[in-house]
């Protein structure tokens, strides 16, 4: 962040009690909304009570399955819609479009693999259905 006073407000939506789980980027999947976590903030006691990020998830949906206990737990999620980095250089899975760019989208990539594996062990977690697209 180039924006002076970035940092406060996280300070400021953080101070609501009712807030869990707050940042810039804010998504829904499986109509679970969520902060995704490449920029993710939250407080101690709230991590006190909901506890740590669940580590079965390899490479994705640990954002999610964090907001949807935190949610569970009675808070709320919170985006910053007014506050935008200049830039943020990891935006839209570059590290995986990058992957993908070298071994192309056809071929075996660890990235889509452990991102499968996760979202099959949320969906197994949540007793969601699991809905495979032809």
């Amino acid at each position: 962040f180039h924006q002076p006073g970035w940092l406060e407000k996280f300070d400021e939506v953080l101070n609501d009690s009712t807030v869990g789980v707050t940042g810039i980027v804010g998504m829904s999947w499986n109509n679970i909304p969520f902060i995704q976590g490449s920029l993710f903030a939250t407080t101690r006691g709230v991590v006190q009570e909901v506890g740590e990020f669940d580590e079965r998830f390899e490479f994705t949906c640990e954002d999610v399955d964090y907001s949807k206990r935190v949610q569970d737990k009675g808070y709320r999620i919170h985006m910053i819609a007014d506050l935008q980095p200049e830039y943020l250089y990891h935006s839209g899975h570059a590290t995986r479009n990058f992957y993908d760019k070298i071994v192309g989208t056809n071929e075996y990539s660890p990235f889509r693999e452990m991102a499968h594996i996760s979202r099959i062990r949320f969906c197994y977690k949540y007793n969601l259905k699991i809905q495979i697209d032809d």
